[in-house]
């Protein structure tokens, strides 16, 4: 279910702003410039330089307990800014110890690292960040704003880690003690729990109680495509049709807002609407190498833009942060489940990423398995190359991941988007720093133009077709463009020619 939410994994924002607090005595001009340097520098996102203010401001005479507590929090904030965990871990705990640590700042502190390990991902680090927003609530005298703020990231985190129930409690707690501009959208939110947790009737009787806004259409199409899944997945077909045809009326969706692509993808899944055109029903599992850069969008838009010969695309989506191929398949096979999803649908193809720490026996052993329910279901599977770490020996350590992946598909006779493949063409032969921050936004994580050449791969890996002439972002010149399409069509048809292929045609 793919809706709004409350901005606390999707949107990384640290909880630096400055902390005012009342010293015993006035500080120091000078100790007062650098703190206020320091806060500066971290809004700018300059952490070096934030580090060192805040060094030069400790090793100040006469700081007030409640300084050193701020530059703890700014030096933590700083690291936890680069995901550094070890270092911004240290310093809370030193502010934790701290005398003039206030409830509020340690409360901050917690979140801080909380909101470092939800972005990692993963079994371990969602129930570290658990205990560390459990270990905030815990502290007295907090104010309201630092419990809204913590329960709001407890009731995500409580999501991924699939406790419906503690997630709809947090998300009550916030429709009731929240600003009232969020009541909505919190009461949303906790229908969303109950409908992920198989309680429609119920999550519908919260939906059925919301006063909406006349004009407020995104949240009204938000709703819509909710109400439309709880009744399309208790088989109420004509209600949902109605519903999700609704939602695509709204003003201001389109195809590019996910209320939308939901609500076409299940219209199409069940074949609710008559189909003009030849289209692929497609469901991507995978971690934050499908989400960053919405690649199942990209997709989606390459195959919009595409001659009427070609099919029209609709993704689906199970992806999860730190999530791989095992995870996946551990979680079971319940409804919201990477399993129950490809059960329930009638997909014509799935995407499931592999992942270059993963030696050929779990890659085998895995892709096996996704490949025997796949197909049981008249589906085929896609193998989705996703980007090797920046730091692997180049271009060695990122061709032997390549030959990897070839060697899975011939052994499976599977489709294989070549991704990584197609960024050693990009990259070329001896690339340099500023050639790979092309292409990578951090140390493994594609930039929007990394992003934009993997989709360009699975879009030919999906249809058999070249992407060249297709859809191109705005923020993507022309030419570059072109040598993306090029690359990963370039790249497709290498790897489609070295191994016995079950590739669309």
């Amino acid at each position: 279910m793919r809706l709004r939410l409350l901005n606390t994994l999707g949107v990384f924002v640290f909880l630096a702003a400055p902390i005012r607090n009342t010293p015993a005595q006035a500080p120091a001009a000078p100790r007062s410039s650098l703190l206020l340097q320091a806060e500066t520098l971290l809004a700018e996102g300059d952490t070096v330089g934030t580090r060192e203010a805040c060094g030069r401001a400790l090793s100040s005479p006469g700081l007030s307990e409640s300084e050193r507590a701020h530059l703890l929090f700014l030096i933590a904030s700083a690291h936890a800014k680069e995901l550094d965990e070890a270092p911004a871990s240290e310093r809370v705990r030193e502010l934790l110890d701290a005398p003039g640590a206030t409830p509020d700042l340690k409360a901050r502190s917690h979140l801080l690292i909380a909101r470092m390990l939800a972005l990692f991902g993963g079994q371990n680090a969602w129930n570290r960040s658990m205990e560390r927003l459990d270990a905030a609530l815990e502290i007295q005298n907090l104010p309201k704003t630092a419990v809204l703020e913590v329960r709001s990231l407890r009731a995500e985190v409580a999501l991924q880690l699939r406790r419906f129930d503690s997630a709809h409690a947090d998300f009550l707690f916030l429709a009731s003690h929240g600003p009232s501009e969020r009541q909505t959208e919190s009461h949303l939110n906790a229908a969303r729990a109950l409908g992920m947790s198989g309680r429609p009737e119920e999550a519908l009787g919260i939906l059925d109680r919301l006063a909406l806004p006349p004009d407020d259409h995104a949240l009204l199409a938000d709703v819509q495509v909710l109400r439309g899944i709880l009744h399309y997945d208790q088989k109420h077909l004509e209600k949902a049709r109605t519903l999700f045809l609704s939602v695509c009326a709204l003003p201001g969706q389109n195809p590019g807002t996910a209320p939308y692509r939901e609500a076409r993808l299940r219209l199409h899944l069940r074949k609710l609407v008559p189909e003009s055109a030849p289209c692929l029903k497609v469901l991507f599992i995978g971690s934050s190498h499908t989400q960053r850069g919405s690649v199942p969008l990209l997709v989606e838009q390459l195959a919009a833009s595409a001659p009427p010969n070609i099919p029209r695309i609709f993704a689906g989506e199970k992806t999860r942060m730190g999530t791989g191929m095992r995870a996946h398949w551990n979680e079971g096979d319940a409804p919201d489940t990477a399993r129950g999803k490809i059960a329930a649908e009638a997909w014509d193809a799935v995407v499931v990423e592999t992942f270059f720490r993963n030696p050929r026996e779990d890659l085998a052993e895995w892709t096996e398995r996704y490949l025997d329910l796949t197909r049981s279901k008249g589906a085929r599977l896609v193998v989705y190359e996703s980007p090797a770490a920046k730091a692997l020996p180049y271009p060695g350590g990122f061709r032997e991941f390549h030959a990897n992946n070839l060697w899975l598909a011939s052994r499976f006779s599977v489709t294989l988007a070549p991704c990584m493949d197609a960024w050693l063409r990009i990259l070329g032969p001896s690339p340099n720093d500023h050639d790979f921050r092309t292409l990578y936004a951090d140390w493994i994580h594609a930039t929007p133009e990394g992003a934009y050449l993997s989709a360009c791969c699975i879009f030919s890996a999906l249809t058999g077709h070249n992407p060249e002439g297709l859809f191109r972002p705005s923020g993507i010149s022309e030419e570059k463009a072109v040598s993306y399409q090029r690359a990963a069509w370039a790249a497709y048809q290498d790897a489609r020619a070295q191994k016995p292929s079950d590739q669309a045609h």
